[in-house]
């Protein structure tokens, strides 16, 4: 009788705990979703677009978010910036671009890139 009280509480631990780590990978699911579908918000006439050149900005990024949450790799890369500055160069709503610049490490031809990319797109 001892034996079969043990292994129901082992059983019905082992479901608890089973059903705790569920529960928990759950909720982190929904907040790594949460996370990355959050958006900057409606672009008004006349806006100015902040670009915050600080750090490295690598040419390809894994787009993992558990790299870009707890590594440290960027969220965008080399080709989403310029592919953003086509895209504001066209935006009727973006007067104008304010580029802040902090210690920036990136590499020649990548500055090159961003540089070829404001130019071409006329931006103001």
């Amino acid at each position: 009788m001892r034996f079969l009280t043990a292994v129901a509480a082992n059983m019905l631990g082992t479901f608890i705990a089973l059903g705790g780590v569920f529960i928990f990978g759950l909720i982190m699911m929904a907040v790594l979703i949460g996370s990355a579908s959050r958006s900057a918000g409606p672009i008004r006439s006349d806006s100015v677009l902040l670009l915050d050149l600080s750090g490295t900005v690598p040419e390809v990024v894994s787009g993992d978010p558990f790299a870009q949450s707890f590594g440290g790799e960027s969220a965008y890369g080399l080709y989403d910036l310029t592919e953003s500055l086509k895209r504001a160069g066209s935006d009727d709503r973006i007067k104008a671009l304010w580029l802040r610049t902090g210690n920036v490490s990136s590499s020649w031809a990548s500055l090159q890139t961003i540089r070829r990319a404001l130019t071409i797109q006329g931006i103001r």
